[in-house]
């Protein structure tokens, strides 16, 4: 998450104390605050008024620990005056204590707040709640039956009447709607050749991770080069030709053959929007024990899919300060009547695709910190069941789990 061009991540006493020199006043997506929120109910639900506000709206920092200066009569005006940190000797199980009540007391759960103590001068900390615009919108309060919804106005919140919760529900609709379209667009340039003139794209399978709800944004990607030339590569490899392209930067391989003309199998995609998309024809295959057998390693392709999508959210989240949550997709053509084979892997049942192609249903990562192995089991257990098991093999599950432990490491 940015704030005023810097990742939240990154930002010190040194810049809350610039907001204070400058006299930057409170706004649409900055708060001020003395004292943390007390122990009472009240103090609870205007606390998560405050946080859910900024979700509901365009994101935004509350700073704990800085006073405001006050007009005539005693209120703030919403002007900094001073950084004075805060006061409690238990701050930092109070802090643990507000992450669980902003998970626990909103619907949908907000899981995307981030909460950070900022000790460049211990004797005024100040604690930072940076909290993305969600795409999960709109949040209510449900701490102790409030069931309140809230936005941000120019410096302060709000609750939502019914035709603009109407509308945000409507938003919402039309980001998946977006996400359907880019999936759809994207597939089809591929499987003309348009993005990817010399593969052979008679079969193949398509990963992508995408920031969702930001499809249109545009980002540095080619200014990543250093870092994105080795980040990820295409399925059974450690390397990889690059170069700038028109869709972004991208990592490729080519098939070993006799023939002079090799074409591309394996691609690695970073998107302009900041978002990943694989292609790759390895996992199609033939068996090994009867050449005229053709089969899919599932094995292989779920481990990878695993990786793939760790290291997208990583970059997301940690370069690019993108926050989730974000969109995997995945659609494979050119199996109809192949056999899943699961590599090393001895599975005590066979099974065999019966589509020409699979477009499986999107899922979506809330939040980079959560179980990712878990929020892509609905989307395994889809791939496996195509091909007639009851879900994804645990040892293969197993396998995409020591994947994204993994990180850095290639599949």
């Amino acid at each position: 998450m940015l704030f005023r061009g810097k990742n939240v991540e990154e930002i010190t006493l040194r810049d809350v104390g610039e907001l204070v020199d400058n006299r930057v006043p409170e706004s649409r997506t900055l708060e001020y605050k003395l004292e943390l929120p007390g122990g009472k109910d009240k103090d609870k639900k205007e606390f998560l008024a405050d946080v859910t506000s900024f979700a509901n709206t365009a994101g935004g920092l509350l700073l704990y620990g800085v006073r405001e200066e006050k007009d005539e009569t005693g209120k703030n005006t919403g002007l900094p005056l001073e950084v004075e940190g805060i006061s409690n000797a238990s701050r930092d199980e109070l802090i643990r204590a507000l992450g669980s009540l902003i998970r626990d007391g909103t619907e949908p759960s907000l899981t995307t707040a981030r909460l950070r103590l900022i000790e460049d001068d211990p004797s005024r900390p100040v604690l930072l709640i940076g909290v993305p615009r969600s795409l999960v919108a709109p949040h209510r309060v449900s701490f102790g039956g409030h069931g309140h919804f809230y936005r941000r106005s120019t410096a302060d919140k709000y609750p939502l009447g019914v035709a603009e919760l109407r509308t945000m529900l409507l938003e919402s609709q039309g980001w998946a709607r977006g996400l359907d379209e880019f999936r759809r667009e994207r597939q089809a340039r591929l499987r003309t050749g348009e993005v990817l003139p010399e593969a052979t794209l008679d079969k193949g399978t398509l990963i992508q991770v995408l920031p969702m709800g930001r499809l249109d944004d545009l980002v540095d990607i080619v200014g990543q080069a250093t870092t994105l030339s080795n980040w990820l590569y295409p399925p059974g490899t450690l390397s990889g030709e690059t170069r700038p392209n028109l869709d972004g930067y991208s990592v490729y391989t080519r098939a070993i053959t006799q023939s002079p003309v090799k074409p591309i199998e394996g691609a690695v995609q970073w998107l302009r929007n900041g978002g990943l998309e694989v292609y790759t024809s390895c996992f199609h295959g033939r068996s090994r024990y009867n050449a005229s057998v053709a089969t899919f390693d599932g094995a292989w392709a779920s481990h990878y899919l695993g990786l793939a999508a760790s290291r997208a959210c990583q970059f997301m989240s940690d370069r690019l300060a993108l926050d989730p949550p974000y969109a995997i997709t995945l659609s494979i053509w050119g199996v109809k009547n192949r056999w899943v084979t699961a590599n090393k892997y001895e599975l005590h049942q066979e099974g065999r695709f019966l589509n020409e192609e699979l477009n499986l249903p999107p899922i979506l990562i809330p939040d980079v910190s959560g179980d990712l192995a878990g929020h892509l089991r609905p989307l395994l257990d889809i791939l496996w069941q195509s091909a007639g098991y009851t879900s994804i093999p645990e040892v293969i599950l197993d396998g995409v789990r020591q994947a994204i432990d993994r990180g850095g490491s290639q599949v």
